[in-house]
């Protein structure tokens, strides 16, 4: 496992969804070179067993680490800030996710932006977002 981030990955998913969140952790620090793909399998724990703060925490690291999160980080992430209502952070989110492009290419992130806007009261910012949709469904 030491060697191969893909089976580090596996186990990190196999111990997160088993809710041995303890093992999957352990599984992933020891993976050498972590990827956008084993920081997925962790976060996606996290949230999975709602642990908001963790997946912060998470996030932090992979930042700390020169990962670039991919879509489904963003989205398990924006799940997270909403559970802990961390608005302000969320709108750093936004603001990347906006910067990256990502608004007009994913929607499910989009989508997510939305919901949590919506959840803290801040429907004039999640109108914003809605609108500026390329496309609803």
């Amino acid at each position: 496992m030491e060697t191969d981030v893909i089976v580090g990955s596996a186990l990190v998913d196999m111990y997160a969804k088993c809710g041995m969140l303890e093992k999957a952790k352990e599984a992933f620090d020891k993976i050498p070179t972590r990827d956008t793909s084993s920081w997925n399998a962790l976060i996606i724990g996290y949230v999975d067993h709602g642990l908001g703060y963790q997946v912060v925490h998470c996030f932090g690291q992979m930042q700390d680490e020169d990962i670039a999160p991919a879509v489904v980080n963003f989205v398990c992430i924006l799940k997270a800030y909403d559970r802990i209502q961390a608005i302000e952070t969320s709108e750093g989110i936004h603001m990347e996710v906006q910067r990256q492009g990502l608004l007009d290419k994913h929607m499910v992130q989009a989508t997510a932006l939305v919901d949590i806007y919506a959840k803290c009261g801040m429907l004039a910012k999640a109108q914003e977002v809605f609108d500026a949709l390329p496309t609803r469904m």
